[in-house]
């Protein structure tokens, strides 16, 4: 179970690293206004921010904004539907396109085509409907969670702060441990839920763990930077401010990642790689500000490294999952498997929320000084997978040695009756930056 630090700080960790996060912490802490504070299970301190990845901080009648950062990051699902050709063999040459793919600029103006409308972002489930993406306008038009990802989108806010397009739109800035993932479905734990979401073993999925820089960072300039440290009150003009654009962040991210996989999508099927379509599975976000109102009253969710993950039964999911749970992701680390799960009712603990990856337990600098570029692929659990890189970045800082054991995240998760698994997925070729 998890344990308290005090009457607001709930740890789901193996542990907390003294120093700065505990002062993190007491600091969050002391205000009045929070709450309670989750620490999920890839909780950790990060090299460059202020606040600990891996916490949900709960407030009332105030939202802290230095405790956001990347609004929108997240990862998308989708699964490629396959034909007899398919063959796993030509998995280097499928990566080869899938890089060229999105950094070509013609492709990904093509795909990008039909959200350049201003009221694509506002009104976006009408888009999704024409982006000829399989079961996304029939099984998942009313978003996972679209009362509380995106409950407040002012289209006034929007046309005051927003440049549209944004100059970002569709590119894939991969850095970090952002990732296109080609995968295949290795082993199904729940035959009903992996049915709702279409999947089944043998399939072939594509994830794609991104956020976008352009348009939050143009935001961040506009707004965030006025506030700095200070607090929000809550409700006021600057909170309706605040929430929209965070939500309007959230969906441009969730957009690009969608542009993206239509740009894949099309470049793959012009080949004959026996790859015909794209359906859109789901879609978690890491990252954001959320209501909800509770016995009368609003609280107000800030999500710093976590994913909203609301139990069986919350009103805020679509009906076709109500009464099962809400899907969630588990990104394993470089080379290493991940599980689609589906959370329990241990969440209502845990602030509605759960851990979006595994967390480090070794800094990127210690890495990029202490470990070998060509020593990475042996610590693949998957021996026979393709890596390939579309820019400078280092694979030393993202191997699997770096991250926290995905078992012992997932003990964590099931003591604590946060989620359950669904399935478990193989990774066959990763692009990285």
């Amino acid at each position: 179970m998890a344990y308290k630090l005090n009457q607001k700080i709930k740890i789901f960790a193996q542990e907390i690293s003294g120093g700065k996060v505990e002062e993190s912490l007491q600091k969050l802490f002391s205000n009045d206004n929070v709450l309670n504070i989750s620490c999920l299970p890839d909780f950790y301190q990060k090299e460059h921010t202020k606040w600990p990845s891996g916490i949900t901080v709960v407030a009332k009648d105030t939202i802290l904004p230095n405790l956001l950062e990347g609004v929108g990051c997240g990862i998308s699902l989708f699964k490629l539907k396959t034909d007899d050709s398919f063959e796993k063999e030509k998995l280097k040459e499928i990566m080869e396109l899938i890089a060229k793919s999105i950094k070509d600029i013609d492709i990904i103006r093509k795909s990008a085509e039909l959200f350049k409308q201003p009221e694509s972002i506002i009104q976006f489930q009408d888009y999704l409907i024409l982006s000829e993406i399989g079961h996304i306008g029939e099984k998942w038009r009313n978003d996972t969670l679209s009362e509380i990802r995106f409950n407040q989108l002012d289209e006034k806010i929007f046309n005051e702060y927003v440049d549209w397009p944004p100059r970002d739109m569709g590119l894939a800035l991969i850095e970090g441990n952002h990732f296109i993932e080609i995968q295949e479905v290795e082993e199904i734990f729940n035959q009903k839920f992996s049915e709702i979401l279409q999947i089944d073993k043998g399939d072939i999925l594509l994830m794609i763990h991104l956020e976008s820089e352009g348009l939050n960072l143009e935001l961040e300039k506009k707004f965030n930077k006025k506030y700095s440290d200070k607090k929000i009150t809550y409700p006021s003009k600057e909170a309706n401010e605040y929430i929209s654009l965070t939500n309007i962040s959230q969906r441009y991210c969730l957009m690009n990642r969608i542009i993206i996989a239509r740009a894949i999508i099309e470049s793959l099927k012009k080949k004959n790689f026996g790859i015909e379509e794209l359906s859109f599975v789901f879609d978690v976000t890491h990252c954001g500000i959320f209501k909800r109102k509770e016995n009368g009253k609003i609280k107000l969710y800030h999500h710093t490294g976590a994913s909203p993950a609301l139990p069986p039964g919350d009103v805020n999911l679509s009906k076709i999952i109500r009464s099962s749970g809400q899907p969630l992701i588990l990104p394993g680390a470089l080379g290493t498997e991940s599980y689609i799960l589906k959370s329990s009712e241990g969440t209502t603990n845990s602030s509605f929320t759960i851990n979006h990856g595994l967390g480090r337990k070794i800094s990127k600098a210690y890495a990029r000084a202490n470990f070998k570029e060509e020593d990475v692929p042996k610590t693949f659990k998957y021996k026979d997978m393709q890596v390939k890189q579309v820019s400078g970045g280092d694979l030393a800082s993202q191997m699997n040695t770096c991250y926290k054991d995905i078992s012992k995240i997932l003990e964590i998760i099931t003591k604590n009756n946060l989620a359950t698994k669904v399935a478990k997925v193989k990774p066959l070729g990763i692009i990285k930056g």
